[in-house]
């Protein structure tokens, strides 16, 4: 038994041979490509850069709580307000605003308690209220 040759592959059948030569022309081949990539690099032409993509134009949604360049405000009042020391605050009230933040925004700039400014918020939605129905409805 440890005279016995071990099995191996006979390097001279043809099949073998092919896949020799193969190998010998797959790595020639990639050795060319290289060194034609690399002249390449060296030969900058100064032509502008190919677009890969067209412009496209792309949608940038309104933020929230702003009005479109369209759109105009439209103001529907001026509210003036007068606070205990005598002191007269002017407000433009639009037709998108929100009753809230104008009189929160009041209360704010006039010191008032909370239960005041809930009640200049409930007066300015009801003139909010009637300019909107006068302005919307035909004449």
């Amino acid at each position: 038994m440890a005279n016995t040759p071990k099995a191996r592959i006979d390097m001279k059948h043809g099949f073998i041979k092919s896949i020799i030569r193969n190998q010998v022309d797959r790595d020639n081949y990639d050795k060319e490509v290289k060194a034609s990539k690399s002249s390449e690099k060296g030969k900058r032409s100064f032509a502008a850069p190919r677009l890969r993509k067209p412009d496209v134009s792309l949608y940038f949604p309104p933020h929230k709580g702003t009005l479109s360049e369209n759109a105009e405000k439209v103001c529907l009042f001026s509210l003036e307000f007068e606070d205990q020391d005598g002191k007269i605050h002017k407000e433009q009230v639009y037709q998108n605003d929100r009753s809230e933040i104008v009189a929160q925004r009041l209360g704010h700039q006039c010191q008032l308690a909370q239960p005041l400014v809930k009640a200049l918020e409930q007066r300015i939605q009801e003139e909010i209220y009637k300019r909107k129905d006068s302005t919307t409805s035909p004449t």
